[in-house]
């Protein structure tokens, strides 16, 4: 079992994010890669096509992703391009895979991890819709806060049934 799935699914029974993770999220399983964008490092899977990998390359250089801001990059990439989903959940680092961080990425047509922000190992999160991610956009700041793990006001969790 991956570990970040392991680690989330022992805190689902004290925490609604995690809990909501359990409930509807996919471990990523894909082999990845690194590859440059626009002065930086981006993980992806490995099986980008030519075309794709250009895709995200353009994507990067227009959005400009910085470190430790997740969420922000990935509604960034969400907002450049609608093939790039806006994913939430939880992330190892490749140096540390016993740690388990909230972390935000997108999923290339819902499929291939891109992954702009750090150098994670282990991706468990849910893919969440374009409208889900309109709707919060709207009402947060999910550029900092994310919609489901850093959410400061806790209403989408609240509004699926998540609250404790």
């Amino acid at each position: 079992m991956n570990s970040v799935k392991q680690r989330v699914e022992g805190l689902s029974d004290i925490s609604p994010p995690h809990e909501y993770v359990t409930d509807h999220g996919i471990v990523i399983e894909s082999d990845l890669k690194r590859i440059s964008g626009a002065g930086s490092q981006i993980t992806v899977s490995a099986d980008m096509t030519p075309g794709e990998q250009t895709l995200i390359e353009d994507a990067v250089q227009v959005t400009q992703p910085s470190g430790k801001e997740c969420f922000s990059n990935a509604l960034n990439l969400w907002s450049y391009n609608h093939r790039l989903k806006y994913t939430e959940g939880y992330a190892s680092p490749s140096f540390r895979p016993d740690i388990v961080l909230e972390h935000a990425w997108v999923m290339l047509d819902g499929d291939k991890i891109v992954d702009p922000t750090a150098e994670f190992e282990h991706h468990y999160g849910v893919v969440l819709s374009s409208q889900e991610v309109l709707e919060q956009s709207a009402k947060l700041n999910i550029k900092s806060n994310g919609i489901i793990c850093r959410q400061r006001n806790n209403d989408f969790l609240a509004e699926q049934g998540y609250e404790r």
